[in-house]
């Protein structure tokens, strides 16, 4: 039963003497409050009820490390009773070697309060508990109040926690690995594929050079006869060969460098389609005549990009459709423009019948084509999807089109005009 000034003090502090359980806070105000007491006769009836039924280890001592009070959860060596400790040193034992380390690091400093955490031996079960010295100064001598909370479950629940979050690291760790290993492997794959093809691409114009030459070489000195009218055809043959070893090295100059120099300008976007497209005429129509529609726009779109990357992909969208293209009856391209309010569209249309999705699934790949051996270098729509995503644009193959068609999308211009 608690005794009258107890309750009291317990009633000063704003805190119902009448509680079943207290709470951590309150404890340690109660027992701070009650040794701040007369130390007098009444002490034991004052303070030791408290002491007993604080839930931990509670320890009063002086600066010269003297038990002044302990309660009846502190460890002690077996036989042994709490108040057996009162007047002693601490540390004498084997059992509170942890506080004698603790509290000399306390009273050397000018600390008010000092936390630790210590493992003890308490009924025979090893526990953790989490400590807290509060200074005191009674009398001529300083003191400490030293309490202790179990800290058991939530140091074995963040041990746990620990355990859980190294093994997430490790498996993330061997992901990443497992990751970029697969990656290397897929990049191996790719070079090995990009490699072979080039080779075959390259090989193909290079046997017909060879095959020709040696002709020319062997009927000019075995047979005069008609040498000359073979030699305007064999000369043709070779000049469409190197034509298309040149298209290969070109496109494989954008492929590796698709975001390489050239300065960022505001341009008018149709300025640069009007280049792409006389370039393409210049190129190709000496071979098969294109019809190709271009539609007016009204207004003058501008484009912050750089110009001849901008250009070398619609030049390399309009080759795509060449070679689709120019063996039909019908060989036309169309583009078309839709202004929207932060991008511009720009369809590019052909007669050629749009492709299944199996092949429109993979028509950006490097090297994947669709044209007869010796027709194109497979890089084209790759090295246009290269050049357009590093402008923050887009292009998207149009499955709704009844014909094979391109949608470009670049972001306007933020300045409002070009710069002189």
């Amino acid at each position: 039963m608690l005794h009258l000034m107890t309750i009291k003090k317990i009633k000063s502090l704003g805190i119902d003497p009448n509680k079943e359980q207290f709470s951590k806070d309150e404890l340690v105000s109660i027992v701070q409050a009650g040794i701040q007491m007369d130390y007098d006769t009444e002490h034991n009836k004052i303070i030791v009820p408290f002491f007993d039924t604080f839930p931990g280890p509670l320890y009063w001592v002086n600066s010269d490390l003297i038990y002044l009070l302990t309660n009846r959860l502190v460890p002690l060596a077996e036989g042994s009773s709490h108040k057996d400790l009162i007047g002693k040193i601490v540390g004498e034992t084997e059992h509170d070697g942890f506080l004698s380390i603790a509290l000399r690091k306390f009273f050397a400093s000018n600390n008010q309060v000092f936390a630790w955490s210590a493992k003890i031996l308490s009924n025979n079960e090893s526990r953790w508990y989490q400590f807290t010295a509060c200074r005191y100064n009674h009398g001529e001598k300083d003191t400490a109040i030293v309490y202790g909370f179990d800290i058991t479950a939530q140091r074995d629940l963040l041990l746990q926690i620990e355990e859980s979050d190294r093994r997430a690291r490790n498996a993330l760790n061997r992901l990443e690995k497992s990751n970029a290993m697969l990656s290397y492997s897929r990049k191996m794959e790719a070079l090995a594929e990009m490699s072979d093809a080039i080779a075959h691409e390259i090989n193909n114009p290079l046997a017909i050079i060879n095959g020709r030459f040696t002709f020319m070489y062997r009927k000019g000195i075995n047979d005069q006869e008609n040498f000359q009218q073979k030699c305007s055809q064999y000369a043709k043959s070779i000049l469409n060969a190197v034509r298309r070893i040149s298209v290969i090295t070109d496109s494989l100059k954008i492929f590796s460098n698709a975001s390489g120099s050239g300065d960022i300008e505001v341009i008018n976007i149709l300025e640069l389609i009007n280049k792409s497209v006389t370039k393409f005429k210049k190129t190709y129509n000496s071979w098969t005549k294109i019809d190709v529609r271009l539609k007016s726009i009204k207004s003058k779109i501008l484009v912050e990009c750089k110009p001849s990357q901008i250009e070398n992909a619609f030049l390399r969208i309009l080759e795509n459709s060449f070679y689709a293209i120019k063996d039909l009856n019908e060989s036309w391209i169309e583009i078309d423009f839709i202004e929207q309010e932060l991008n511009f569209n720009i369809k590019i249309t052909d007669s050629g019948i749009r492709f299944s999705d199996d092949i429109a699934d993979k028509i950006f790949q490097p090297f994947f084509t669709t044209k007869e051996v010796g027709e194109g270098s497979g890089l084209g729509l790759n090295v246009a999807k290269g050049i357009i995503d590093d402008h923050g644009g887009e292009i998207v193959f149009d499955r709704d089109s009844k014909n094979t068609s391109f949608i470009v999308t670049l972001p306007k211009a933020k300045r409002s005009h070009i710069d002189e």
